[in-house]
């Protein structure tokens, strides 16, 4: 790998686009061949992958803890009451997410920097191409389930009124002043449907 010492100084609309990758905009350079041409873009284009690819890791991991104590609660009831792991397991996990937040933020330094420096972890994942790929599909998948996602989640927000007239079918939720409303209105949504149809 190249040094900053070595290559001239980028462009602020190459640090920009490196910027960007950060933010999510691997599949829009995917092909893209002033990316592919320039070593500092194609630097951080991995790079920000090798980051993707951790969020990705640290999201299976909170997903796999959400589904073991979901087990936990319905088949092994006294053990989860005596063992009390929700709050220790949750708050491992809130501190892995908080852990990525500093790799996110500190890459991003580095772009807007204009440096060419390896990031520790990030950097050993984005030398691997396959990973690279992975990650780089991985974020398209999600932005078509959200472009998906997205009309069914505003007509349940329409369907399910927040106002006080009387209706088929209530839905109670607890949001902890953590969720948007929507996510409940689309996981009632069947429901929803049904009763006004």
């Amino acid at each position: 790998m190249a040094t900053t010492e070595a290559l001239p100084a980028p462009k602020m609309s190459a640090r920009l686009r490196a910027i960007a990758y950060y933010f999510g905009a691997l599949p829009f350079a995917w092909r893209s061949k002033r990316r592919q041409a320039s070593v500092f873009l194609d630097h951080h284009y991995r790079q920000a992958a090798g980051i993707f690819s951790l969020l990705f890791i640290v999201t299976f991991t909170f997903a796999l803890v959400i589904l073991v104590l979901s087990y936990a609660l319905v088949f092994q009831r006294e053990f989860y009451e005596a063992a009390r792991l929700e709050g220790h397991l949750l708050n491992f996990s809130r501190k892995f997410f908080l852990c990525w937040l500093v790799f996110w933020a500190y890459a991003i330094g580095l772009a807007a920097f204009g440096s060419l420096r390896i990031m520790p972890i990030a950097g050993r994942l984005a030398q691997r191409r396959p990973i690279v790929n992975i990650a780089v599909g991985a974020l398209a998948a999600f932005y078509l389930l959200c472009a998906g996602v997205a009309p069914f989640a505003a007509h349940a927000s329409v369907l399910a009124r927040q106002d006080q007239a009387p209706g088929a079918v209530y839905m109670l939720y607890e949001d902890m002043d953590l969720f948007p409303r929507w996510v409940f209105a689309l996981g009632f949504y069947r429901i929803t449907l049904e009763a006004t149809g």
